[in-house]
C-alpha cells in the first residue's frame, strides 16, 4: 500500500484508492480531501459509492462486487463537505498488481478532475448567449413593428398623394367652374374649398407620420435607410 499511496500523492489531482474486495477507501490524497471537504480519518474506510453516489457509480461498484472490475470515465457530480454539488471528471480503473500481490487484491484508482471553474465559465457563456439571443429576439420584434408602421404610413401617404388629393383637387376645380357659371353660390364653393384644405392637412399629417415611422425604423436598425434625395422626394 505505501507504493500506491506514493502514486496518488504524486498525481496532483484528487484521487483515492478503493479495495476491490470490500469497495472501501484504502488511501486518499490531500487534493481529494480538499475537494471533499473532509478529513482523512472520515474518508478512510468509507464505501466508494458513498463518496460519489450517482446511479452510474453505484452500478459500477455493484459490478466490482460481482467480480467484474472494469473502467469508468465520465463527467459527474459529487457533494462536498459543505453540501455543494461539485462538477468533476471522474475516472475509475483497476491498478495492476504489485509484485507478490494477486490481481483480485489490487485496488481501484478513483481519479478526479475538478471541472467547477470550467463549468462556471460554460454557464457564464451560456448566460451571455441567452441574453444575446433575448436581445436579438427583442430587436427582431422592434424591427418588425417599426417596419410595419413604415409600410402602413407609406401606403397612407401614397393614397393621399396619388388618389385622394387629386380627386378632391379635381372636385374643387369643378366647383369653381360651377361658381363661375352661376350654378352654385359662394357658400358651396367655400365649403368645398374647406374640405379640400382639410384633406390637404390630412395628407401632410400622413407624410409626417411616414417620416416619423421611418426615423423610428432607422433608430431601431441603427443605420440610415434612405439618402437625402429620397427624403426630399417624399414618401414612397
Amino acid at each position: 500500500m505505501p507504493g500506491w499511496r506514493a502514486l496518488i500523492d504524486a498525481l496532483g489531482e484528487p484521487a483515492w484508492l478503493v479495495g476491490a474486495q470490500d469497495q472501501c477507501v484504502l488511501a486518499v490524497n490531500a487534493e481529494a480531501l480538499t475537494l471533499l471537504g473532509q478529513t482523512e480519518a472520515a474518508v478512510l474506510g468509507q464505501l466508494a459509492d458513498s463518496l460519489i453516489a450517482t446511479p452510474e457509480d453505484m452500478a459500477f461498484w455493484d459490478e466490482v462486487r460481482a467480480g467484474h472490475a472494469s473502467l469508468l470515465e465520465s463527467d459527474t457530480v459529487l457533494v462536498d463537505g459543505a453540501g455543494r454539488l461539485v462538477q468533476v471528471r471522474r475516472r475509475i480503473c483497476p491498478l495492476h498488481a504489485l509484485d507478490g500481490q494477486s490481481v483480485s487484491d489490487s485496488p481501484l484508482l478513483v481519479l478526479l478532475h475538478d471541472r467547477s471553474a470550467a463549468q462556471r465559465e460554460l454557464d457564464e457563456r451560456d448566460l451571455l448567449v441567452s441574453e444575446l439571443q433575448a436581445t436579438l429576439d427583442l430587436l427582431d420584434g422592434q424591427i418588425a413593428e417599426a417596419h410595419s408602421a413604415v409600410t402602413a404610413a407609406a401606403r397612407r401617404a401614397l393614397a393621399y398623394g396619388t388618389e385622394i388629393l387629386p380627386r378632391f383637387e379635381e372636385n374643387l376645380t369643378l366647383l369653381r367652374r360651377s361658381f363661375e357659371l352661376g350654378e352654385i353660390d359662394i357658400l358651396a364653393l367655400s365649403t368645398g374649398r374647406e374640405r379640400f384644405l382639410r384633406i390637404q392637412s390630412d395628407a401632410l399629417t400622413a407624410q409626417l407620420d411616414f417620416f416619423v415611422a421611418s426615423a423610428w425604423l432607422e433608430r431601431v436598425v441603427g443605420t440610415e435607410l434612405w439618402n437625402d434625395e429620397r427624403h426630399d422626394g417624399g414618401a414612397p
